[in-house]
């Protein structure tokens, strides 16, 4: 299975009222009224035979009404993606189910006992996968590979061999599995469920393709389950309570084709999400590919993600033993066996976190989290913070340095993601709200100690890059203007604002704006490239860009142009990414014995100096 995940565009982060992707809106928009257009024409050409019929051999349908079936009124047509409800209660734990709050109540979690409805799914539910009749659980998050009962395990991704037009003619069920922006979904769990209670998985392969072999007119549903499957198993859940997130169909052999597409940008309204709304689809999967992306660093950089316990994404997280505060904003790791003995290894995301236009996404959220996730992995340490100290307040607030070292790290890994798996040419900027250049030096007691992380990070980066990172010089956009630019004095420091507007005729991806900095003279002092939000602008819109010169520069105002500009390493130190982390995973503490890990700034140098692992590469070297 392919380990390395291409480049995954980030959505719209500054609309969250009109996410639309331009990608195909308008291609769906005239599908949908020639789909309205044939409906018309069937439904006029029924009334016309009916006519001829009434009219050539004088039936009489007045003197026995409803003898005659009304094809129109008996037809069920819903629009693609219009959302609604279906008769159908799959992937829901009751009859009332359809309502698809965000519940993190975990009291019905791992309930996947037969409902009685021959067909009918009881969710996506911990532990392992029920094989009682007539019931599929989803997604497990107990072991992979387990056969319980009529549940079959296929590795089904060989080319579909049709026989006909409908699943009653015993055809392959295939399909594709995608994205919001259309990009394939590596890995996903798909799976069948039939009239009898048999489960038969299959795993959607490089391309986002999948079949269901073996395939029978007794297929009662369909579904998919954002859990991720590669060689040894599975390595992470998207999850909301105790249920793997979830989108399934119900099957009508007669009239079901062989090919059903899960696509993310246009959700067909027989399709129900569980336990989340089918609304929030799209975001779920989002959560999906950025988790894949981080971890394909982990997988690159030697984790051993098969002996690993399964991570858990935990999406819309609301459940106070998580200390979800729903009233709050936020995303946070939690360490494997830190909440109770036996709990897994978690990403929480609270539910204002966890849409697709969060700002700061995937670099201060799945990235970064994962980021924590790889350094416990790799050492077996939570990294706990010593008493009286607080989450990013460096060592300007706290007794040492090891919560801006953990944080750190984490926005190092989350860089290196962008780099080496995103093929970020801007992999420095660190996006959370504004645009960080991290590899501007940043003072550790800027913004009163928070910034300290951000020093740690530069310093980590400045350990591996060098020029050739930096020498990507895009070409200005042709049509694309600057509008303003602003400097904002505030308590944590200088920010810069500024918009564009696209007025050429054609959407306009990934721009770049390079902002300097000016003294009260107007000597520039410094220069950042930034990136411009939304990633995607069409025609007549806007995008606004932001950036946070390091606080040690007196700037009194900005300019900026469009375009990056090429710059160069600011250190002549360059260190292999594997080298660098295997000097950190496995150093041994001094002062806490059989502990393993770098925890502090002060351990950071002594591992680069005197571990033995850094005496081995210098040795090489």
């Amino acid at each position: 299975m392919r380990q390395i995940v291409g480049k995954t565009l980030r959505p719209n982060r500054q609309d969250p009222n009109n996410n639309l992707q331009y990608r195909r809106q308008s291609d769906s928009n005239r599908l949908n009224v020639l789909k309205i257009s044939i409906v018309l024409i069937i439904a006029i050409g029924i009334v016309v035979v009916t006519l001829f019929l009434t009219t050539s051999y004088g039936f009489n349908s007045g003197s026995d009404e409803g003898s005659i079936d009304d094809p129109v009124r008996n037809t069920s047509l819903r629009p693609l993606g219009s959302g609604g409800s279906t008769d159908s209660n799959f992937l829901t734990k009751s009859s009332d189910s359809s309502d698809s709050s965000n519940s993190g109540d975990s009291s019905n979690s791992g309930d996947s006992s037969n409902s009685g409805d021959s067909g009918s799914q009881s969710g996506v539910t911990s532990g392992q996968n029920s094989s009682s009749s007539g019931t599929d659980s989803g997604s497990s998050t107990g072991q992979s590979g387990n056969q319980t009962g009529n549940e079959q395990i296929v590795t089904a991704n060989s080319e579909p061999e049709s026989t006909g037009d409908t699943i009653l003619s015993g055809c392959t069920i295939h399909g594709r599995v995608t994205d919001d922006w259309g990009a394939a979904m590596v890995g996903v769990r798909v799976y069948a469920s039939t009239l009898e209670g048999t489960v038969i998985n299959s795993v959607s392969d490089s391309r986002g393709r999948y079949t269901i072999p073996g395939s029978s007119p007794d297929i009662a549903s369909i579904g998919i389950a954002l859990t991720h499957i590669n060689d040894f198993g599975e390595s992470f859940s998207v999850m909301n309570g105790s249920d793997v997130i979830s989108l399934s169909i119900g099957i009508d052999p007669e009239v079901t084709s062989c090919e059903i597409n899960f696509d993310s940008w246009n959700v067909q309204s027989e399709m129900i999400a569980a336990p989340v709304d089918s609304s929030l689809w799209p975001d779920a999967t989002s959560i999906y590919q950025y988790t894949l992306n981080a971890e394909a660093l982990a997988i690159n950089l030697g984790a051993d993600l098969e002996n690993a316990t399964m991570l858990q994404v935990q999406a819309w997280c609301d459940d106070p033993i998580l200390g979800c505060d729903t009233s709050a904003d936020g995303a946070y790791f939690i360490a494997e066996n830190e909440i109770e003995e036996n709990s897994p290894p978690i990403i929480a995301m609270l539910p204002q976190r966890s849409s697709a236009n969060s700002p700061g996404i995937p670099d201060n959220r799945e990235y970064h989290e994962y980021g924590h996730y790889f350094l416990s992995l790799q050492t077996g340490d939570n990294f706990e913070l010593p008493a009286g100290d607080t989450n990013h307040g460096g060592y300007y607030e706290n007794s040492s340095t090891r919560d801006s070292f953990v944080e750190g790290f984490a926005e190092f890994y989350s860089m290196m993601v962008s780099r080496h798996i995103d093929d970020d040419s801007n992999s420095e900027i660190y996006t959370m709200g504004a645009d960080y250049d991290l590899e501007a030096d940043r003072l550790p007691w800027e913004a009163e100690g928070w910034w300290e992380e951000f020093t740690v990070a530069g310093l980590l980066l400045d350990l591996v890059d060098d020029d050739s990172d930096y020498a990507v010089d895009p070409d200005s956009l042709t049509g694309v203007n600057i509008l303003d630019v602003a400097t904002d004095s505030e308590a944590s420091g200088t920010i810069i604002t500024g918009s564009i507007i696209n007025t050429s005729p054609l959407v306009v991806r990934n721009a770049d704006v390079t902002v300097r900095y000016l003294n009260d003279a107007g000597e520039v002092v410094g220069t950042q490239i930034t990136r411009v939000l939304p990633e995607v602008i069409a025609p007549t819109r806007k995008g606004t860009f932001y950036a946070a010169p390091p606080a040690g520069l007196e700037v009194s105002q900005a300019t900026a142009t469009l375009g990056g500009i090429a710059k160069s390493d600011d250190e002549d130190v360059s260190i292999d990414l594997l080298q660098i982390m295997s000097i950190i995973t496995e150093y041994e503490r001094p002062d806490e014995e059989g502990r393993l890990g770098v925890s502090t700034v002060a351990e950071l140098h002594d591992a680069l100096m005197n571990s033995e692992r850094a005496q081995q590469f210098n040795s090489a070297s």
